[in-house]
């Protein structure tokens, strides 16, 4: 970090009235990026000028923000199927503080309580049953009707309180199963979130195996329940949807993160949030650039 003279003078500027002036000032103090952070924080603290605590706010905003897409645009390019840090970063939206350390702990307890169990003549069935026991049973996770608590939506949240939405259930779940080397994917089913186990050794003449070799597909939001190619079919006809085979097929982790983005970016609409809307949406126009090319 420059001196501290350079810094203090620049602070004692944010209370200018000439806009122009403290734009630049805003646009220097942010260079500094999250090392700052704790000055701002004083220099709050210590002012009484309502002009320089909001100016001060909308700083450290910035620059969390310039730190989130920062992060979220190396993920893109150097670990984009990576759901764990993708999930961590959409969280820091509204915890910038959040150290990934203490998600991967919480995690990797869970991760080995499954493992232990486990052995190789288990099928994928008896394995996803283990998983659900020690996830739902062990570790009591629980899934609730999202009304109007967003935070249900996040997975620090989440590993937090063990109460989570159906999207954060299902993604919490699946970073787990893929930890464990399980062949479960998300499937780009509309307005829900399910998973499905894939059979990555099919025996062309096992006619159980269907055609994109899904075994069978899982619900987290109804504790991990295994289900079948019919109630998929049922599901679209309920919630009236044009038949797509690629309703029934697994689909990428970035289109996965993709669609948890408008999730959120529309729940955020709801409750009227712009801040963060504004941040997903710089995400999702840059996920959909990296997906089509």
């Amino acid at each position: 970090m420059a001196d501290k003279s350079k810094i203090k003078y620049l602070l004692n500027l944010i209370d200018d009235r000439n806009n122009d002036i403290y734009q630049k000032v805003k646009i220097e103090i942010e260079k500094y990026g999250k090392e700052i952070i704790p000055e701002l924080e004083i220099f709050w603290a210590n002012s009484k000028n309502k002009l320089v605590q909001h100016r001060i706010e909308d700083i450290i905003k910035q620059i969390n923000f310039i730190d989130i897409k920062n992060e979220f645009n190396k993920w893109l390019k150097n670990d984009r199927y990576d759901l764990l840090k993708a999930t961590y970063i959409i969280s820091k939206i509204r915890n910038p503080d959040l150290d990934i350390n203490n998600i991967k702990k919480s995690i990797s307890k869970i991760k080995d309580n499954i493992w232990l169990e486990f052995n190789d003549n288990l099928t994928g069935l008896e394995k996803v049953t283990i998983l659900n026991k020690i996830f739902f049973g062990l570790h009591n996770f629980k899934t609730i009707t999202q009304l109007k608590n967003i935070n249900l939506s996040f997975l620090d949240n989440l590993l937090k309180t063990k109460k989570g939405d159906f999207f954060s259930i299902s993604l919490l779940y699946l970073i787990i199963a893929q930890s464990l080397d399980m062949p479960i994917y998300g499937v780009n089913l509309p307005n829900t979130f399910i998973l499905a186990y894939k059979d990555l050794y099919s025996d062309p003449f096992n006619n159980i195996i269907s055609k994109n070799n899904v075994l069978f597909y899982i619900n987290p939001f109804l504790k991990g329940r295994p289900f079948n190619r019919e109630q998929i079919e049922t599901y679209i006809k309920q919630q009236k949807l044009k038949y797509k085979e690629s309703y029934f097929e697994t689909t990428d982790n970035i289109i996965v993160i993709k669609n948890y983005i408008e999730y959120l970016i529309l729940f955020y609409k709801r409750i009227k949030i712009n801040d963060y809307i504004l941040q997903l949406e710089y995400m999702l126009k840059k996920i959909k650039k990296s997906i089509n090319g």
